[in-house]
């Protein structure tokens, strides 16, 4: 990694900016690349963000861990919090899809854990897949209309 690339490289990469400054640069590291590492690190933020506006889908499984309570129990107590949120959702056999935009649906995610806590898990395994489009929103029905009678 050639020093007078470092700046390009770093707005291409953010991480290869990191890890350049981490591993490489060390003691000669100035002020003004650190400062041009955030800017290229907020930057990528911004522009991930703008793409993220679109509604989204989310689903979300739980697996709680409580010894006082059966699964389902918690699983029930998580479903209530998504229920309760007032967005688009489905409940599937083993997950549960929901509509709306990312930071919310990824707040739900965060409440639902809690919940399960809350309830009695001792411990939560708790898978979450994203489905996102640059352009336009995500939708459940993109994906059921066919099989929904």
């Amino acid at each position: 990694m050639a020093k007078s690339n470092f700046p390009a490289q770093i707005s291409q990469s953010p991480i290869v900016g990191v890890f350049y400054l981490v591993f490489f640069a060390g003691p000669k590291v100035t002020e003004n690349r650190v400062v041009l590492v955030f800017i290229c690190l907020f930057k990528k933020i911004i522009i991930m963000s703008e793409f993220l506006k679109s509604k989204v889908n989310v689903a979300v499984q739980v697996l709680p861990t409580a010894p006082t309570k059966a699964a389902y129990d918690v699983v029930d107590e998580a479903i209530a919090v998504i229920a309760n949120a007032g967005i688009k959702y489905r409940v599937t056999p083993f997950e549960t899809v929901m509509e709306g935009s990312y930071d919310e649906l990824m707040e739900i995610v965060k409440q639902v854990q809690i919940a399960c806590f809350k309830a009695g898990a001792e411990k939560v395994m708790c898978y979450v897949k994203v489905q996102s489009n640059a352009s336009e929103d995500v939708t459940i029905e993109d994906k059921m209309e066919k099989y929904d009678n």
